[in-house]
């Protein structure tokens, strides 16, 4: 192998250990992947600013990455090309020296591994490796571990420590919490609607791997209360900051940071002992420019450890995020079982799928007045099946026969499609019988709100 090295970083100090290292981890690498004769790679180290300006005028983003990497072949060429033994110029591989220093001292291993491991990495760009899919992601992923364990610095060699710890998850309503949520425990326990205050209590979901246990804090949108309910709520969410041991504040693609936001961001502005992630959402509705420009608006306020674009209705990989939420716990036991993904009832849950159809099928200010209360739920001795009888209570007379619909219609649409969620969270048969009744102005009542559970 013909090996090219520049170093432009003048803050580096290059030595012929370091440069035999790296010619020795990029002949492993060929050798494990089948190439053959004797191509050459240029490996050029230079500073953040510098690869800044080759991914503007290379790759048509500003933006700052760790390597970049300039292969001569087109990924369907190099198959044949292998086995005919001509892959004689492989390309060029570029790797950003600040971030070598700053991602050895972020993961807690030395700089050599960490230069190992970009370099490793962008040689198998080089050989037509990707990793924009979730497949592609895990091919690649599963190269690398190959060629760094025959070099003696796996990523796996040393067993992680075990974290753990509480995560609030932060931000105006609508922005995506409970379905981000959802996506991290891959299974529906947080209700999910277009409307606000969807999500009215604090509530734990428990997220748990071989490496972590995160309990995720999901808490009511920040909003100008209107009601008791609305202060309720409020009070709820600057609550969920105290005894956390990491904030997710989670915000959505927008043109300008509005006033929620703001809220928000200036509440955590006085945050300091804790770390503070931030996750871009609805990244699908932007286009690439204008995620870099968002991203880098919220850098630039100099709040949180890191900024991560996200869209979860594509349900992108979440791995970026785990990562740093991990590295951010403490490390600590775990808590809770394996299986246990909520702290809240099989009964709330079910409460909260009811509503959660009554809010997508009911329009303007009614779903905000329903509450739904569980009156008898028993299972049938042989086992089959749930007879569940529940009550949704509305705020006003009027109110009760637009919830029920023309002939019990829309009544009936909501049990049918509460019935299924009920069915997939309980995997058993369902048998759901509802009525509505009316808990007259029951928001207004701070009693009744807190009967209800809201405290």
């Amino acid at each position: 192998m013909k090996l090219w090295v520049d170093c432009r970083d003048a803050s580096m100090d290059w030595t012929e250990t370091e440069e035999a290292r790296l010619r020795e981890t990029l002949e492993k690498g060929l050798e494990l992947e089948g190439v053959e004769g004797d191509p050459e790679i240029s490996v050029s180290f230079v500073t953040g600013e510098e690869i800044r300006t080759l991914n503007a005028t290379y790759r048509g983003m500003d933006r700052e990455t760790d390597v970049l990497s300039f292969p001569v072949y087109e990924a369907e060429e190099i198959p044949e090309r292998k086995r005919l033994g001509t892959l004689d110029v492989l390309g060029d591989i570029v790797i950003n020296r600040e971030r070598v220093r700053s991602q050895a001292e972020e993961y807690g291993h030395s700089e050599e591994r960490e230069m190992l491991y970009l370099a490793v990495h962008s040689l198998l760009h080089l050989l037509g490796y990707d990793h924009e899919e979730e497949a592609d992601k895990r091919v690649m992923r599963a190269h690398e571990e190959r060629i760094m364990r025959a070099l003696g610095v796996s990523r796996e060699e040393e067993p992680a420590a075990f974290h753990s710890g509480y995560v609030a998850v932060i931000g105006r309503p609508n922005v995506g919490k409970s379905t981000l949520i959802n996506h991290l425990l891959g299974e529906k326990l947080s209700i999910i609607s277009n409307k606000p205050q969807t999500t009215r209590h604090k509530l734990q979901f428990i997220y748990t791997d071989q490496r972590m246990q995160a309990i995720f804090v999901d808490t009511p949108g920040v909003q100008i209360p209107k009601n008791e309910l609305g202060e309720t709520m409020l009070r709820l969410s600057r609550e969920a900051l105290e005894g956390v041991d990491v904030c997710l504040f989670l915000t959505d693609i927008s043109s300008r940071i509005g006033p929620l936001d703001r809220r928000i961001l200036d509440h955590l502005k006085t945050i300091h002992d804790i770390p503070l992630l931030m996750l871009l959402n609805k990244t699908d509705l932007a286009s690439p420019e204008m995620v870099e420009a968002e991203k880098r608006r919220y850098e630039e306020l100099d709040i949180f450890n890191v900024v991560l674009p996200f869209s979860a209705k594509k349900g992108e990989d979440l791995t970026p995020l785990l990562d740093r939420i991990y590295r951010a716990l403490p490390e600590g036991p775990q808590y809770f079982p394996d299986d246990m993904v909520t702290d809240r009832s099989e009964r709330f849950l079910i409460t909260e799928l009811i509503r959660e159809k009554c809010l997508y099928h009911m329009q303007d200010e009614i779903p905000h007045g329903i509450h739904v209360g569980i009156d008898t739920m028993k299972l049938r001795p042989d086992g089959s099946l749930y007879d569940i009888y529940a009550t949704i209570y509305c705020e006003k007379p009027s109110h009760k026969g637009m919830v029920i619909g023309k002939g019990g219609t829309k009544l009936g649409r909501i049990g049918r499609e509460a019935r299924k969620d009920i069915e997939r969270l309980l995997d058993c048969h369902v048998n759901l019988k509802l009525w509505v009744k009316v808990d007259k102005d029951w928001r207004r009542n701070k009693k009744k709100v807190e009967r209800l559970g809201f405290d």
